[in-house]
């Protein structure tokens, strides 16, 4: 670093202790020690010196890329780098950025006139479509491939609460109504088109609520559909699926949050009339105990009884008739009544729960809106039946299982009307367009799937992390506008210390600490989510399910969970274990795509560490397993080991060492195994990745390593393969590529070693010797092409030209890629470009030619990559005698690593 004469960016926490970046520049080594190396940097916008630690210090692009509109592009991909380039165009209003093949997006909290018809036009013209960063343009990208390849398109919108996930979503759907509707279908068209968009108001009245953070909050996961002929190119049906639907919320909220908008909606807007129907005659916000918890008082610039008549107007739109509207009305005062249902314990039974004098006439009123009988309805809260031999016998609840049993109803029914809503919104789809079922054979869709996303802020400790300590509040302290404060006295050494209600969360009785499935807790707060997880880690439980997902704790040791004793457990035919474990994920694909005949999909993803390399690994060990018999087992064993062996393959060449994983994947992957339906039998399997980290081969800041391969390749080839390879020097501080990165022995790993793993990897592949000498002589060129060093001519500064040791490197590169040495110097001292009709030299200077080197680089990597995709997807094929990936019969589970 102390060579390097570009601008650098130093982290230096501010007074809040958030790191912010500032532009400088190194001018010298200050200290060098084994812990740190201080370097004294001169900052940009002062000229001040300022002393800065080796890991604070950051490599800058140069100022002319600022604002660039494709972040894959530039040389450093740091932090600070992301972070300005981002606010350089966010400051233009420029608030999309792409980064390959995302869309990086930044709310601007304000309208920006950006997404007219205007705009469509410049993205969908036919001639010549706008490239600049868009929502319309990933959306066009997607329409285009559909049209072009008949296959299915999904597009992922994710992000942190009010990041604008459900604005983006809903431009991606205007987008693709309007490109998908023409002359021909227009009058067709339209009414599916209006329905589309006039599910929103329905999803968003019961599906969104106010945060911390966001005013209109997504507080679940939805899949929209958007079905399109691929034959003509016009819309045709329309189909929405959700998922984790925060049920919690119904029940509680934190003092500035609310409960769902239906809720404020009904009490606000709704008809006095019907209101009296539904026995909702105070309309006080504060009577209410399921919303009292929350805001109960105006919030920002919404409108709830406006909200109630397009909430109305929604619903005849999608074809809700008044009975339908009547009883989803209905279900709402009812879960407002059940929250008002209050208990004690007898004066003499305390282990019986009576009910409060004035809960029952609250009672009598669900009775009444659910047309069942008072007196049983009453008897259902205050007594439980279980089963015990032959009999069911009645069992007494305490006055807090009374309460847990009303809100478990209250979540239940609104969970179920959620789904009611949806079925209804997608059969309303599917009566506008006169079918019965969501696809027809010549129909694809272009899915949007928008994923929740939320954190919270507790108090800090001395290193200014959050901690959570579990304690109970004695009495409230004080209470101003700003601020109310409770004396809280902490559980584990009770002390009574002051606490602000912003950082109060609510805990689930201790008896919970530990639940296999967080989506049952009542409070999924931060602190009951990282307690729980907490707990089970503790006794090497690992997995937990939240729903529909498995949530995994990286064990950093090796535990005896994965052997073949726990796949017989999870895949015994008459009593599968229910446990969390990823074997049990993996069954539930197997038997859903065994019994619908129907391809399944594992999504496995998290921070770098987290387990996500191990995890997809034992999923597909899994079902090779249980996708292998008596009958198949000598024709599968082939395939099964390939599958396996191509793992070292991808690991080498994809993988890396990181500041928080010593092998990490820096590429997204998506593994098919390919299952026969008919007889759940293995029959083949298939590799696609996405979004290899190009800009590692280049450079790794000091802590990190390049891709594995280059390290196995210097410590573990035989001489005489270095030699070939003109790679002589073994020493790592001699390339260029990898002396910015770690240079010594990093953790357990053995480059030795695995590069003999490699290597037996690739016979099992049937990479023949020839292959196999041409993959290394493409890493070593890339090797040398980093060593290859230029300056600026003496006598013409925009002139580059070698360094003189650079001149024996350029030959060993030309002579492994047999190439003339002269032509390939030349390639990079001056770039050609057409002027008119004519080709003419251009010169390039020291920085361009690097520049270009750089690229030649990276692009020869991410090629040397696809390769060994392509070749690893060839063997498979080879090994079943198969020419095509896909049979008719068959179906695939398909395991998505996110990087």
């Amino acid at each position: 670093m102390e060579n390097y004469k570009g601008e650098i960016w130093v982290s230096q926490p501010d007074d809040k202790q958030d790191s912010i970046f500032r532009r400088g520049e190194i001018v010298e080594k200050v200290k060098d020690t084994e812990n740190s190396t201080i370097y004294k940097v001169k900052l940009k916008d002062n000229d001040e010196l300022v002393d800065a630690d080796l890991k604070n210090i950051h490599k800058a692009n140069p100022i002319r890329f600022d604002g660039y509109d494709d972040m894959a592009s530039l040389t450093y991909l740091n932090e600070p780098s992301i972070l300005n380039n981002l606010k350089v165009r966010y400051q233009d209003d420029k608030i999309y950025t792409h980064s390959g093949l995302f869309l990086v997006t930044v709310n601007p909290y304000k309208k920006i006139n950006i997404y007219n018809s205007d705009f469509i036009t410049l993205y969908s013209a036919n001639e010549k479509k706008c490239n600049q960063p868009h929502i319309f343009g990933t959306a066009q990208k997607a329409f285009d491939s559909l049209i072009k390849n008949k296959k299915d398109q999904s597009i992922l919108v994710t992000g942190e609460s009010g990041a604008g996930k459900t604005e983006n979503t809903k431009r991606v759907i205007q987008y693709i109504l309007s490109v998908a509707t023409n002359v021909e279908n227009k009058q067709s068209a339209a009414v599916l088109e209006n329905q589309i968009l006039q599910a929103n108001p329905i999803l968003e009245s019961f599906g969104n609520a106010t945060t911390v953070r966001n005013l209109n909050s997504s507080r679940f996961g939805k899949f929209v559909k958007i079905q399109i002929d691929s034959s003509n190119s016009q819309l045709v049906g329309a189909h929405v699926d959700y998922y984790l639907l925060e049920k919690s919320r119904v029940i509680f909220q934190d003092s500035n949050e609310r409960n769902y908008h239906v809720f404020y909606q009904l009490l606000k807007g709704a008809p006095l009339d019907l209101l009296e129907r539904l026995h909702l005659n105070n309309k006080s916000l504060n009577q209410y105990e399921y919303l009292k918890s929350g805001l109960t008082t105006p919030v920002g610039n919404i409108d709830d009884k406006k909200e109630f008549q397009n909430l109305i107007n929604a619903f005849k739109i999608m074809s809700f008739n008044d009975e339908e509207v009547l009883n989803i009305f209905k279900i709402l005062a009812i879960i407002l009544h059940l929250g008002n249902i209050k208990f004690k314990n007898s004066l003499n039974d305390t282990k019986q729960a009576v009910l409060l004098d004035e809960s029952n006439e609250t009672i009598d009123k669900v009775a009444l809106l659910l047309g069942v009988s008072s007196q049983e309805f009453r008897k259902s809260f205050l007594n439980s039946k279980i089963k015990i031999g032959r009999e069911i016998v009645n069992q007494q609840r305490t006055a807090a299982q009374a309460k847990f049993s009303i809100d478990a109803l209250s979540k239940s029914l609104y969970e179920k009307l959620f789904q009611y809503l949806i079925d209804n919104i997608n059969r309303s789809f599917n009566s506008s367009t006169n079918q019965n079922e969501f696809m027809d054979i010549s129909d694809n869709y272009i899915g949007i799937l928008d994923i929740a996303g939320e954190i919270w802020v507790s108090q800090p400790d001395d290193k200014q992390d959050s901690i959570f300590r579990r304690g109970e509040i004695i009495e409230k302290v004080k209470d101003t506008e700003n601020s109310t404060i409770y004396k809280v006295k902490l559980k584990d050494n009770d002390e009574l210390v002051d606490a602000d209600l912003k950082n109060i969360h609510k805990a689930n009785p201790i008896r919970f600490d530990g639940y296999d499935d967080m989506a049952s807790l009542t409070y999924l707060n931060e602190p009951s989510i990282l307690n729980n997880l907490k707990v089970r880690y503790q006794d090497d439980k690992i997995y937990t399910h939240s729903g529909l997902f498995l949530v995994t704790v990286n064990p950093y040791k090796k535990i005896n969970i994965y052997n073949s004793d726990f796949i017989t457990l999870y895949s015994a035919s008459e009593k599968k274990c229910n446990q969390p474990h990823i074997f049990g994920t993996a069954q539930k694909a197997f038997d859903s795509l065994i019994k619908n005949k129907k391809d399944q999909s594992i999504l496995v993803t998290g921070e770098s560490g987290a387990g996500k390399t191990e995890n997809t690994k034992r999923v597909i060990q899994y079902i090779l397993s249980v996708a292998t018999n008596v009958e198949n087992k000598q024709s599968a064993a082939v395939l099964e080991n390939q599958i396996l062996q191509a793992n070292p393959i991808l690991e080498s060449f994809g993988n890396a060492t990181t500041v928080r994983n010593l092998n990490s994947s820096r590429f997204g992957k998506f593994v098919k195994i390919q299952i026969d339906s008919s007889n759940s039998q293995l029959v083949g399997a298939h590799v696609d990745y996405y979004l290899l980290e190009k800009s590692r081969v280049i450079f790794q800041d000091s802590n990190e390593r390049n891709y594995h391969v280059f390290y196995q390749l210097l410590k573990g080839a035989p001489l005489d393969l270095l030699e070939r390879l003109h790679l002589n020097n073994k020493s790592l501080n001699q390339y260029e590529y990898l002396k910015s990165g770690l240079t010594t022995p990093v953790g357990n790993i053995d480059d030795k070693k695995e590069f003999q793993n490699l290597i037996n990897a690739f016979k099992i592949m049937s990479f023949d010797d020839e292959e196999v000498l041409n993959i290394f002589k493409v890493l070593a060129i890339i090797l040398h092409l980093g060593n290859i060093k230029f300056k600026n001519s003496l006598n013409d500064t925009k002139q580059a030209v070698l360094l003189d040791e650079s001149n024996e490197t350029i030959d060993k590169v030309a002579l492994l890629l047999g190439v003339s040495s002269q032509e390939f110097r030349k390639s990079f001292l001056n770039s050609k470009i057409k002027i008119g009709r004519e080709i003419v030299n251009q010169q390039r200077t020291a920085a361009q030619a690097k520049f270009s080197i750089d690229a030649l680089s990276k692009s020869l990597y991410e090629k040397l990559f696809q390769y060994l995709i392509d070749n690893i997807n060839r063997s498979f094929n080879s090994s079943t005698n198969q020419n095509e990936f896909m049979d008719i019969s068959d179906n695939y589970i398909g395991i998505l690593d996110i990087a």
